[in-house]
């Protein structure tokens, strides 16, 4: 530990908006304050807009099933989804900042809220987890933004198995139009041979962001033929968020 101090003196981590350095900054890459604003904008939002049920978005108006039309209009083959942070102007750039810059010590940040999840799952807990893959081939120690929050997942539930997912396309799903992702998605992903891990199990999908859901969607579908008995949703940011 007294190695560790030294260096953060030596080499400081500033705040990823504002380049202050605290101890905030330190262990998760936004400094004290930023985060404090960064919480309350996300707080206010939760109480000023009426959300989907389904898939968590902002509902235009709100509707007696509390479900967007979107949801109405196709079948959701998961039956929980929960997004830790929706997406604003800074939560873009802290999220790029993660994915594309190789911040690490953001993927602290982005599973600040998983706290709030465990409630859902205390009768009925994930007993594997999958992480959807965003690239074909992956390096030999791959960084994924995602990686904090399965670790946390696994200290909180220590039998849980770890489904690997494999990614056929080499398209990324962020780059097809809208209205094609879920076409692409239907072909884009793998789960192979492994129905042990799957048959009669709750499978808990994990990604790093949502657009649309196709993806998620498609996916629980494919478990959901394989025999899962349940399929539930995590994601760090979901990117139909606040302005």
């Amino acid at each position: 530990m007294v190695g560790i101090k030294i260096l953060s003196y030596f080499f400081t981590s500033p705040c990823s908006l504002c380049q202050s350095v605290d101890s905030s900054s330190e262990s998760l890459g936004v400094c004290s304050s930023c985060l404090r604003e960064l919480t309350r904008s996300q707080n206010l939002w939760h109480r000023k807009h009426p959300h989907c049920e389904v898939c968590y978005k902002k509902l235009e108006q709100v509707e007696t099933d509390l479900s967007c039309q979107e949801c109405q209009e196709r079948y959701v083959f998961w039956d929980f989804f929960f997004p830790l942070r929706l997406r604003g102007r800074q939560e873009k750039e802290l999220f790029q900042n993660c994915k594309f810059g190789n911040e690490k010590l953001l993927s602290r940040f982005f599973s600040l809220g998983l706290w709030r999840v465990f409630p859902f799952f205390h009768l009925d807990p994930p007993e594997t987890i999958a992480v959807v893959p965003s690239e074909k081939k992956q390096g030999l120690n791959p960084f994924h933004p995602t990686c904090v929050l399965v670790q946390r997942l696994r200290r909180k539930w220590k039998d849980i198995k770890i489904l690997t997912l494999e990614k056929r396309s080499k398209t990324k799903q962020s780059s097809v139009a809208y209205e094609s992702r879920f076409f692409h998605a239907k072909s884009a992903f793998l789960l192979g041979k492994k129905d042990r891990m799957i048959a009669g199990r709750h499978i808990l999908l994990i990604d790093d962001i949502s657009t649309t859901g196709a993806s998620l969607n498609e996916l629980a579908k494919q478990l959901v033929k394989k025999g899962a008995r349940r399929v539930s949703c995590i994601v760090l940011l979901l990117s139909e968020g606040y302005k």
